[in-house]
């Protein structure tokens, strides 16, 4: 998996305290992106989805996977996700991505909800409609709850507890 970063202990990438895998390369390329250094499909390292998993295991945190776009990666997402699980099937899992819901696979979203991907963030940051919103940049992107979506065939928003 071609990574840009990992950071822990984040307070800002989903709800509570979270390890953030900063996945690598990105095609959408939005407008004053939060992190264009991520845009190269070539840049980053280059990392064993095993080994990152056995380096959160310590970890209380969930962890969210952001970019870059993960969903360029999403068959080394997927075994990341299910490295974790064997090692810690507590962990649960947000994940950001400039793709809209409905132009992802539904198998894609089927198969990441199986790891305990709980949370999706969708759509492209678009600069002009920026907003200081709790947990994505602008108002065209949603926080959609991907267990109840997978489960009704319908998109289902995110509430906080």
């Amino acid at each position: 998996m071609r990574i840009a970063g990992l950071i822990r202990d984040s307070l800002v990438n989903g709800i509570g305290v979270r390890d953030v895998v900063f996945l690598q390369g990105c095609k959408h390329q939005c407008k004053g992106c939060h992190n264009p250094h991520t845009w190269n499909i070539n840049g980053g390292s280059e990392v064993d989805e095993r080994e990152l998993a056995l380096e959160l295991r310590s970890s209380p945190n969930d962890i969210t996977i952001s970019g870059g776009e993960p969903l360029l990666q999403y068959p080394k997402v997927l075994q990341f996700m299910y490295e974790v699980n064997k090692i810690d099937p507590t962990k649960h899992f947000w994940l950001y991505t400039g793709y809209r819901y409905e132009d992802v696979p539904e198998t894609i979203w089927r198969m990441l909800s199986h790891y305990h991907l709980d949370v999706v963030v969708d759509g492209k940051f678009e600069q002009e409609n920026k907003e200081s919103l709790r947990y994505c940049g602008s108002t065209n992107q949603r926080v959609i709850d991907l267990q109840k979506t997978v489960e009704t065939g319908e998109i289902v928003l995110w509430e906080e507890v």
